[in-house]
């Protein structure tokens, strides 16, 4: 279950590179942050993702989309995902996740999660069946708010990285239309970061890597990210963009119904393959 969730995180990395909206980048490289500040601007990522996982609270289904806009010299490989999520009591019950190249639209993943709590990648399963990677199998899992809360995932995430801080700023504005917006924006040491940058030579010449997240204080959203990387003679690379949007709705569009029903009977079919002592 554990392997399940963590793979779909690792994709869902990919995804998430953002601009504020603002123009302007800022240079944090102004030397080492104290503790206290990472540890402040923390105690507030943590107040917008509570935030966030409270406006996703209520019955009902959620649509949630990222559209990822690659700079021209980005050295990661960058997706997109389109999902819808049936929400009960804080809980995932069905859910259906598309995650496609961002460059040729096609489908790398399509996750499905039925009535009974299990979910698999069908996508995987076509072409490899039963010598599928394990991720894949159809199996239990526990999915919930958090596990679909996009700024909860941004904190986890820098969480992990929190060692190799080097600075992190964090500025409250407001958009063209007045809605309150907090921007947050980190710099990473890759010098010290070896479980990325020293395991990837495309990134070997660069120093650091700047994320700056913005997010809709009203509902804890997270609306767009930014990506961009300091190298090793000053310059700094073009900037990844992933705008990000979640719709609630009362009932799916009729085309998502039908994807959903079809995805179900794919999914009994692995289900019984997966199952049969004979396989």
């Amino acid at each position: 279950m554990e392997r399940i969730k963590s793979t779909l995180l690792l994709l869902m990395i990919t995804l998430f590179v953002l601009l504020s909206g603002c123009n302007k980048q800022p240079n944090l490289s102004k030397g080492q942050v104290k503790k206290q500040e990472i540890d402040a601007a923390m105690k507030t990522w943590e107040e917008i993702a509570r935030s966030n996982e409270k406006y996703l609270e209520g019955d009902g289904w959620l649509e949630l989309s990222t559209v990822a806009s690659p700079a021209p010299d980005a050295r990661k490989f960058y997706t997109n995902l389109q999902a819808w999520y049936l929400l009960e009591g804080r809980n995932v019950i069905n859910g259906l996740t598309s995650i496609t190249d961002t460059e040729t639209r096609k489908e790398l993943q399509r996750f499905v999660i039925n009535t009974e709590g299990i979910r698999a990648d069908l996508i995987e399963l076509r072409y490899s069946g039963l010598d599928a990677t394990e991720y894949a199998h159809p199996a239990q899992v526990d999915f919930n708010l958090k596990d679909i809360s996009l700024t909860r995932q941004d904190l986890n995430l820098v969480t992990d990285r929190k060692s190799i801080i080097r600075n992190i700023e964090i500025e409250e504005t407001v958009d063209q239309f007045s809605i309150p917006i907090l921007i947050i924006t980190v710099e990473f040491d890759m010098i010290n970061d070896a479980g990325r940058a020293n395991a990837t030579s495309q990134l070997s010449d660069y120093i650091g890597e700047v994320q700056r997240y913005s997010y809709d204080q009203n509902t804890g959203s997270c609306i767009e990210r930014e990506e961009y990387y300091l190298t090793k003679g000053g310059h700094q690379t073009g900037s990844s963009i992933i705008r990000f949007t979640s719709i609630k709705h009362e009932e799916l569009p009729t085309w998502v119904t039908e994807e959903l029903e079809n995805a179900f009977e794919e999914l009994d079919f692995y289900i019984q393959l997966f199952s049969d002592p004979k396989k």
